[in-house]
């Protein structure tokens, strides 16, 4: 009889422990697979450039998805396959924004930053960077921010033209000063807006990925066992 109630013990709190260990007390809800936000075909037909000394911002908008709230890695291209400038080794910052009325981006509030440098420009390669997991509400716009401290334009920001193309989903900011990646409202109004609305219809390639939001799961349920078989075990 003891020696039942010890071994029932010993496996709750093995699972427990497994459970804990595999993701830190919780389970996904449902086991959802990722979502992955994208709304290119992974191919640039166009590279849109900058000027020495300037800074550009280019993102593209997604409406969260259900099973997809908490985001956990953003994957970029940059320039187009034929262009031959040289991209690679500059620093970059890929950012995570949240807005939450789904209204103008430009107001969208900075969850995540990493700051990075390029790599397989000019090959149509999304490069993933992973974020710190971070839940997001309303609309998430992932972003790339490029300084151009050089003194020759760089074609960066590559441009999927092939339909179908998706109109106020991709957007750029450009300033001649530093550009406050913390305060988008700052970029002038002339300096900002769509890819349409610079005669350049197209869907930047920047993508997003998300997984479900955690909740309490096994561990939790596996603990509420342990405990009266542990008050059994006293009590023999």
């Amino acid at each position: 009889m003891q020696s039942n109630r010890i071994g029932k013990l010993l496996s709750v709190l093995a699972i427990a422990a497994a459970v804990k260990a595999g993701g830190l007390g919780f389970v996904p809800s449902g086991w959802a697979a990722d979502v992955t936000y994208s709304i290119d075909d992974g191919t640039a037909e166009r590279a849109l450039g900058i000027d020495p000394g300037e800074d550009v911002i280019w993102f593209n908008t997604f409406p969260v998805q259900a099973g997809g709230e908490v985001i956990n890695s953003i994957s970029a291209s940059y320039g187009r396959p034929g262009l031959t400038g040289a991209l690679n080794g500059f620093p970059i910052s890929i950012l995570l924004y949240e807005d939450t009325d789904g209204g103008d981006p430009f107001n969208a509030v900075l969850k995540q930053q990493l700051n990075t440098t390029i790599a397989n420009a000019n090959s149509n390669t999304l490069n993933v960077y992973n974020l710190t997991p971070t839940e997001i509400h309303g609309t998430l716009l992932a972003a790339v921010l490029f300084r151009n401290t050089t003194a020759v334009s760089k074609f960066i920001t590559p441009s999927d033209e092939t339909a179908p193309v998706f109109a106020s989903r991709s957007f750029f900011g450009f300033t001649v000063d530093d550009l406050n990646q913390n305060d988008l409202s700052s970029i002038p109004l002339a300096n900002r807006g769509t890819a349409e609305s610079a005669g350049f219809p197209g869907n930047w390639l920047v993508r997003a990925n998300g997984t479900p939001v955690p909740e309490v799961g096994c561990a939790t349920a596996a603990m509420a066992l342990v405990l009266p078989c542990a008050r059994r075990r006293r009590r023999v």
